[in-house]
């Protein structure tokens, strides 16, 4: 079964200090990497499987502004990918699935209003692949 370990220290200088080290065991994930051209609008990406049983959802690309969009379905909103995007545990993936289409979003759609760079963007999705039905 793969194991996802995530580790990440958020430091405010002279203030709190906080490290995170779960793991998060899934029985499947998925990677996908895709090129944004430079002036895309809407490229679909089609997330594998169902939405259901997924705990884990991380974006990541090789640079990061309110030039790179995403959304969770056609005729949703924008989103910037002004920052890594990284939800963990079946709660905060739950806020996400919750925003697009009735049963969740079963694909995304990536838009770069930079017309002189293309953005490679990463997303890992891990998964429950047998999710108990509620």
């Amino acid at each position: 079964m793969p194991q996802i370990i995530m580790t990440a220290n958020v430091v405010i200088p002279n203030g709190p200090k906080f490290a995170f080290n779960p793991k998060l065991m899934v029985e499947a994930y998925d990677l996908i990497e895709i090129a944004v051209a430079a002036g895309a609008s809407d490229l679909e990406v089609e997330l594998p499987g169902s939405t259901d049983g997924i705990r884990f959802l991380a974006i990541q690309s090789d640079w990061f502004g309110q030039d790179l969009k995403y959304k969770l379905d056609a005729g949703g909103s924008d989103y910037p990918l002004d920052q890594p995007l990284l939800l963990v545990g079946e709660g905060a993936v739950s806020f996400f699935i919750a925003s697009g289409a009735t049963a969740g979003p079963t694909s995304l759609f990536f838009s770069n209003d930079d017309a002189s760079k293309e953005a490679k963007v990463q997303i890992l999705i891990g998964r429950d692949a047998t999710p108990t039905p509620p």
